[in-house]
């Protein structure tokens, strides 16, 4: 090892520096060898200075030479010593340095590999444990599999009986689902053939009266009472049309699951939903518990923005007829409510699709009918109201009516909006922005703006999470020429913030304010549907300013449609929960039969 091979090259240097030491004695021993024969040279000399008295001074110095000679001989014998000592303590001290360190090492892996023995030990009698642990629980997981296979011996009669009363049931539910279908085809069938027979109409209406009277040579009382009764059918065709969305509930729950998303999938996310039947859902909660939801309508994530906005434009004939209709997108953040209500523009949501309704309708309908539509585009952050078309009657064209008083100077810019409750039980927003439109192009130029000014921020759930509550409002107000009755509809089109956990957002400071106060204001919304269903006495309708803004939407005088979106992966399993639960609560609440708003015409 490692140790051996620098304690070799130790044991290789130290027998280096004997040699050294070895061939320096040599030395010593040579020179001592040549002193002694110096010295009988010198006696050998002196006997000679005797004989050669005549040459003394000349022996005498070469004596002195040697002397000399001798002595730096014996100092570079001397230095050599030193040299040799130093060198042999300094080996010495590094020696005894590497074999302290050694030793440490070796104690330091000793103790370790005494405590991971000891480790092991511990792990193999806790691995004995499991097993006798294992061997107890199957003998258990046996008894009971026996005492499941004995109950679902003894329940398989009832649940045979229970089979067939379900299969009964659905056969039923089939055949009236089918019967629906057929009522409904059938509505829409006299719906176009009423609108055909409007249309032919029309083309003469002007000339009608004095038609009858030149051909057939009716009285002008026969006239009259014809077009009495020519009124009276059209009046009856929009009752029948409001007694059948009447039918299907004030309040319907539609519910919507998006698609997942390509961050979804590669994160391998995967869904916790089924749709067993039309109508309804089944989800695997965060405890791992399925549950069960049926709402008026469910859609998967494989359906599209028309077949999604087909259901609900059904109620936009209500609208122009003079009444009351909201239509919600609930949801967590990042489940889809703005796709929903607004949609990219090549594939728009029910927003858009929901005012060309309004538009093919108006058009429909004319000349005996006259209507005018107007739009508004706020939002509430912070339970404040933000208008978000402020100057957008210059992109549109629109000529500005000048007006002095104090609803112009409310629409400024970071002002405050007041909510004013009028005598007639109606709800407005005082100095809000009101655009008068007339086709598609006008509302799109109206969402570009409203995007540009809406607050929207990133959280952990959504990169770009919408902050507030935005509103589209669309005031109708129309006229039956022929009756002279006056008729004043508004479509409320809500987006609603994001509803989902603070802690799971990752809001803080500013976001964390914004969170807070929207989940204020749709528990609110949330204690107002709780009070409606139990036709409590007093409404918390002023609790927010979202309900209180809603309050003649919610009310009795309303027609309202709730799109709760939701996402399918199991990682949002709580919050989808949670809104599902909301949407089961909405669906319970009777609001009681709508009114329509509308009025004599004066002479």
């Amino acid at each position: 090892s490692e140790q051996e091979e620098e304690s070799k090259s130790n044991e290789e240097k130290v027998g280096n520096l004997e040699k050294q030491v070895e061939d320096l004695k040599n030395s010593v021993n040579e020179k001592n060898e040549s002193s002694a024969k110096l010295s009988q040279e010198l006696t050998d000399a002196q006997q000679d200075i005797e004989k050669y008295k005549n040459s003394e001074t000349a022996l005498n110095s070469e004596v002195t030479n040697l002397k000399e000679q001798i002595s730096k001989e014996q100092e570079l014998l001397n230095t050599k010593e030193k040299e040799y000592q130093e060198t042999l303590s300094k080996i010495e001290s590094d020696s005894q340095t590497q074999i302290a360190e050694k030793d440490a090492k070796l104690k330091e892996v000793q103790d370790n590999l005494t405590a991971k023995e000891t480790e092991l030990t511990s792990k193999l009698e806790e691995f004995a444990n499991a097993e006798a642990s294992i061997e107890e629980l199957k003998i258990n997981l046996e008894a009971e599999k026996q005492n499941l296979e004995n109950a679902k011996k003894n329940n398989e009669a009832q649940l045979k009986v229970y089979v067939e009363r379900e299969a009964n049931v659905a056969n039923k539910c089939k055949k009236l689902f089918t019967i629906f279908n057929g009522i409904r085809e059938e509505m829409k069938s006299i719906q176009e053939e009423q609108i055909s027979q409007l249309e032919e109409v029309s083309k003469f209406f002007g000339d009608f009266q004095p038609l009858l009277a030149k051909v057939f040579e009716f009285n002008q009382g026969m006239i009259d009472d014809l077009l009495t009764k020519y009124k009276r059918e059209l009046s009856l065709r929009r009752k029948y049309f409001n007694m059948v969305q009447d039918l299907r509930g004030n309040i319907r729950v539609f519910c919507r699951f998006r698609p997942l998303l390509p961050f979804e999938l590669k994160k391998n996310f995967t869904e916790c939903v089924k749709f067993p039947q039309e109508g309804s859902v089944k989800i695997v909660d965060d405890k791992g518990k399925t549950l069960t939801f049926e709402y008026d309508q469910v859609y998967t994530p494989k359906t599209d923005q028309s077949q999604v906005s087909e259901d609900a434009t059904e109620y936009i004939q209500s609208v122009m007829d003079g009444y009351n209709v909201s239509i919600f997108a609930y949801g967590q953040t990042g489940s889809g409510k703005t796709y929903t209500m607004e949609g990219p523009k090549e594939n728009p949501g029910v927003n858009l699709r929901a005012l060309k309704h309004l538009f093919k309708i108006a058009d429909e309908r004319s000349p005996q009918f006259q209507y005018k539509i107007k739009v508004s585009v706020f939002e509430i952050y912070n339970e404040n109201i933000n208008d978000l078309i402020i100057g957008a009657e210059e992109a549109l064209g629109v000529k500005k009516k000048k007006k002095k008083g104090k609803d112009d100077k409310k629409k400024k810019k970071g002002e405050k909006f007041k909510i004013r409750h009028l005598p007639d039980g109606s709800v407005e927003v005082v100095g809000l922005t009101k655009v008068q439109v007339t086709s598609d192009e006008d509302i799109i130029k109206l969402n570009t703006i409203a995007k540009k000014n809406r607050s929207a921020s990133a959280t952990d759930m959504n990169a770009h999470s919408s902050r507030s509550h935005m509103l589209l409002v669309v005031d109708v107000s129309g006229i039956n020429i022929p009756a002279n009755i006056k008729y004043f509809g508004k479509l409320y089109l809500v987006d609603l913030a994001g509803s989902e956990r603070v802690k799971k957002s990752g809001a803080t400071g500013q976001a964390l304010k914004e969170a807070q106060n929207i989940n204020k204001s749709l528990s609110a919304l949330g204690d107002v549907m709780q009070s409606l269903q139990k036709k409590d006495k007093f409404i918390p309708y002023r609790n927010s300013t979202l309900t209180d803004l809603m309050a003649n939407a919610l009310g009795g005088n309303a027609k309202t449609i709730m799109f709760i979106n939701c996402c399918p992966a199991s990682a949002h399993a709580f919050e989808t929960v949670s809104s599902l639960k909301f949407a089961k609560r909405v669906g319970k609440v009777e609001l009681g039969q709508a009114k329509k708003n509308s009025e004599k015409g004066k002479k």
